[in-house]
């Protein structure tokens, strides 16, 4: 067997094995990081309307004051970038591992077909997980400053109409943040589903 079929790190099916596991180790856990903290604000941010004044201000300040503080949760928006770094390593070695294929592989291959209709779902997948990943990265942001301002609010003018119509505006980003990573982690379930498969086929065309 040619060293670059064979089952390691820096051949095609090795490179392939990497993309799979490595957006469901790293990716999709970063993610779900992301989607699990903005799910447990948005919650607590629902507690806030039922509290007394001075009860939601502490809450407000509690919730802004664990964004990246030592020993706190890290920013929704600073975990979402980084998967965005992320799944540009995992898309690079994906690239790569196509590229080694077309000059190594006979393309009248009989099962190089399946194998390249998977490619193209991965890399639409891909495309398509990007493209969430800074939409979720974009309205984790927006919650996040719209924590921070309605802090200030609060303190000015507690159960002000102003401050009232904030916390209903804060309500929506935090939902439209917690949508946005669900639909981002579909993506790239998808994205790893399809190299996966990916994998599967390499392995066929190249064993064969």
């Amino acid at each position: 067997m040619k060293p670059w079929k064979e089952l390691q790190p820096d051949t095609v099916p090795g490179t392939l094995l990497t993309v799979a596991v490595d957006t469901t180790g790293r990716l999709i856990r970063l993610v779900g990081t992301a989607h699990r903290i903005l799910t447990a604000f948005a919650q607590e941010m629902r507690s806030v309307r039922a509290g007394t004044p001075a009860t939601k201000l502490r809450i407000l300040a509690r919730a802004h004051g664990k964004f990246g503080a030592p020993g706190h949760v890290p920013s929704p928006s600073s975990v979402l970038d980084g998967a965005i770094r992320e799944l540009a390593r995992l898309s690079a070695l994906h690239l790569k591992a196509g590229v080694r294929a077309r000059n190594n592989l006979d393309l009248r291959h009989p099962l190089l077909q399946a194998w390249m209709g998977h490619r193209r779902d991965a890399l639409a997948h891909a495309r398509d997980a990007k493209r969430k990943l800074r939409s979720a990265a974009s309205a984790a942001r927006a919650f996040e400053d719209a924590l921070g301002r309605l802090r200030g609010t609060c303190a000015r003018g507690r159960g002000s109409p102003t401050w009232t119509a904030a916390m209903s505006a804060l309500l929506r980003l935090a939902h439209n943040a917690v949508v946005a990573t669900a639909l981002a982690l579909r993506a790239l379930r998808r994205m790893r589903d399809a190299v996966a498969l990916e994998f599967r086929d390499a392995c066929r065309v190249l064993n064969s």
